[in-house]
């Protein structure tokens, strides 16, 4: 069984997520710049996840 690039977008963001909430649990888990190199790679992954579900639903803007 494979998983399409939705599912693994979405598997990537929640794991983003859980490794950002784990730090703010125990700050001493993660160095600043590791914990910034998170944040702005779930900023990027949640821009991309937005707009692969526009253009997947025929959103405003997209004639594909």
């Amino acid at each position: 069984m494979r998983l399409n690039e939705t599912e693994l977008l979405a598997k990537r963001i929640k794991r983003l997520k859980e490794a950002i909430k784990a730090s703010d649990d125990n700050p001493m888990l993660y160095e600043t710049e590791e914990l910034i190199f998170m944040k702005r790679s779930l900023s990027k992954l949640l821009t991309v996840q937005t707009q692969a579900r526009q253009i997947q639903n025929g959103g405003f803007g997209y004639d594909v």
